[in-house]
């Protein structure tokens, strides 16, 4: 049947592929003050992330921005700063962002937060993405893989971000990255 039809074999094809395209889009849902991005993805699974406002650090404020009714926890694993070639180095240090100290906070809505850190971009050692005409420094706060710190399994909390120094370079702001990869935090789960 397959040789005397082959336009319904295209087509059953075709459909299959469609099919597994549309399964790979992402969707977006508001989540308080963030977005969760779901991004099905071969083969590693899903990867949810969270899409924050950036954070401005030219000078000193404190923000705050509410998650809420995750279906799974999503929490930042740290900061990225897009900079000039010329100042991602890890042996300079007269950049003026590196004058930055940031103290951002998890916690539970009105409640002592459960996790915290300080971070001082002076501290910077060379966590870098090539984008193109920049790059981009990564500044750790739970930090990804073997040594993030175990963390409550809240999918509602606050993170508040304050500029305790600001950098020298007034226009200067930080992305937050937070993601999960769903398939394989099941699959780790498993193995507890």
């Amino acid at each position: 049947m397959n040789a005397r039809h082959p336009q319904i074999v295209i087509l059953i094809a075709a459909i299959g592929l469609g099919l597994q395209l549309a399964a790979c889009i992402p969707t977006s849902t508001p989540r308080g003050d963030a977005r969760l991005i779901h991004t099905p993805s071969w083969p590693s699974g899903v990867v949810d992330h969270l899409s924050f406002p950036h954070v401005p650090i030219g000078k000193c404020a404190s923000f705050t921005y509410h998650v809420k009714d995750l279906q799974n926890p999503v929490y930042p694993g740290g900061f990225v700063l897009k900079v000039p070639w010329s100042e991602a180095s890890a042996d300079r240090h007269d950049q003026p962002w590196r004058s930055t100290i940031i103290h951002a906070s998890l916690s539970e809505e009105g409640a002592a937060p459960f996790y915290q850190r300080t971070i001082d971009f002076a501290d910077w050692n060379g966590g870098v993405a090539d984008v193109v005409g920049s790059k981009r420094l990564f500044f750790g706060f739970t930090e990804l893989g073997p040594n993030r710190p175990h963390l409550a399994k809240h999918t509602s909390y606050t993170l508040r971000v304050t500029v305790v120094r600001p950098s020298a370079r007034a226009s200067d702001d930080v992305v937050i990255q937070a993601f999960d990869l769903v398939g394989t935090r099941t699959r780790n789960s498993q193995k507890h």
